[in-house]
Order: C-alpha cells, then sequence, then structure tokens
C-alpha cells in the first residue's frame, strides 16, 4: 500500500512540474504555474534602504498604491528585495537597474485568486528578477 501511495504522490509530482504547465508574465520572464489565477494591483514601489552584506545586499522597500480596497497590511508591510532564485541582489544588479534608496518603481502586486500557488507575486516592470547572470558575476 505504501509502495502505491509514493507512486501515486511521484507522478502526482512529474504532472505538476511539467514545463509545458507555466508561463511567463509581463516583461520580466518570471514563471508562474498556469493553473493559478491572480488579482493584479498596480502599485509603485519606494525602496527604503540598502545594506551591504559582504557580496551582496539587503534591500528594503515598501509599496502604496491609490487603490482603497486594498488590504492595508500589504501596504504597512516592509517586502525584501531578492531574485526568484532567492538571492540577494549585487552591487552590479543594483548598478545595472539603477536601484538606489528613496528611488521609485513601477510594480504590481498579485495576489492569489485561484488554486495554491504564491500567495502573493511582485512584479517590477523594469527590474528583471530572473538576470542572474549579472547578479553572479564578481
Amino acid at each position: 500500500m505504501k509502495k502505491i501511495i509514493l507512486l501515486l504522490f511521484s507522478l502526482l509530482i512529474l504532472v505538476s512540474c511539467n514545463n509545458s504547465s507555466v508561463k511567463h508574465i509581463n516583461n520580466n520572464d518570471k514563471l508562474i504555474w498556469w493553473t493559478c489565477s491572480y488579482d493584479k494591483v498596480p502599485w509603485k514601489c519606494k525602496i527604503n534602504s540598502i545594506i551591504n552584506n559582504n557580496w551582496s545586499n539587503i534591500v528594503k522597500y515598501n509599496f502604496y498604491s491609490n487603490k482603497k480596497s486594498i488590504n492595508k497590511n500589504l501596504i504597512n508591510k516592509e517586502y525584501t528585495l531578492t531574485l526568484w532564485n532567492w538571492d540577494n541582489p549585487t552591487n552590479l544588479f543594483l548598478n545595472k537597474y539603477n536601484i538606489n534608496e528613496w528611488k521609485e518603481f513601477i510594480c504590481s502586486l498579485n495576489i492569489i485568486k485561484k488554486w495554491t500557488c504564491s500567495p502573493i507575486v511582485i512584479d517590477f516592470k523594469n527590474i528583471n528578477l530572473i538576470d542572474y547572470k549579472i547578479n553572479n558575476q564578481k
């Protein structure tokens, strides 16, 4: 019985991870499962601080929007900018995308409304968060 359950679970993972079930969103080539559905809310993001941590940086930012229906907990929270592989941005990455303290960027907050994907996906219009090549140069 355990083998059957393990086999079924393995098949489920294989089917879920099939590359044909992903799509790109916006200009940033981010991958999101096609079965998930998000409400997209236009925002502006403001960089609050950049702390150098050896060869990478911890970048903190928050959102603001003129939409009254947005959950205030999302606005009052400070977020950390990470690439899609969870790396912190390097100085080269910050320079390439002109990321400085107090700078504002156009971004969107994508809030899950269907299925079990990431509950919140943050998308920056002019920052490519899968630009691992520039981020890994030394």
